[in-house]
């Protein structure tokens, strides 16, 4: 099959609206944030040569994150609360099974609505509460 470049803009814009989870896609200080969280947790697993536990144990490799100010990374600009950090996420065993966690890190509260959150791919996600309850989390992760 032969696609023009507008042909396949418009099947990549019709396969992103029919996503029940809007991908966020700018310069909102939460999201570069929690792409930057993202990216943190990918250098702590290369250098842990595991996942990391938790946000403390993340926190050493924020500074490795570049164009960032670590001290302000781990908190959402939209509610001024820390994101929450799930810990042990395996980024070579989550396409394994549909149920997987993929979630590595999430906004603490609602705000309008919408619940931020990070997934093992770097995509940043807007998730209504409904849809939140329905991400799967790793056995010792409690479920907000």
């Amino acid at each position: 099959m032969n696609f023009s470049r507008i042909n396949l803009a418009v099947l990549v814009a019709v396969l992103a609206g029919c996503s029940s989870q809007p991908v966020l896609s700018g310069n909102d200080p939460t999201e570069v944030r929690l792409r930057a969280v993202g990216q943190a947790y990918g250098r702590a697993a290369d250098a842990l040569k595991r996942p990391p536990r938790n946000a403390d144990e993340l926190r050493k490799f924020l500074p490795e994150v570049p164009d960032t100010e670590p001290t302000n990374i781990l908190t959402s600009a939209r509610d001024n609360q820390p994101f929450v950090v799930v810990g042990g996420i395996d980024f070579r065993l989550a396409d394994a099974t549909p149920e997987s966690p993929t979630v590595l890190a999430y906004e603490r509260t609602v705000t309008g609505g919408e619940r931020w959150a990070i997934d093992y791919r770097m995509t940043v996600r807007r998730f209504s509460e409904a849809e939140f309850t329905k991400v799967p989390f790793p056995p010792n992760h409690r479920h907000p």
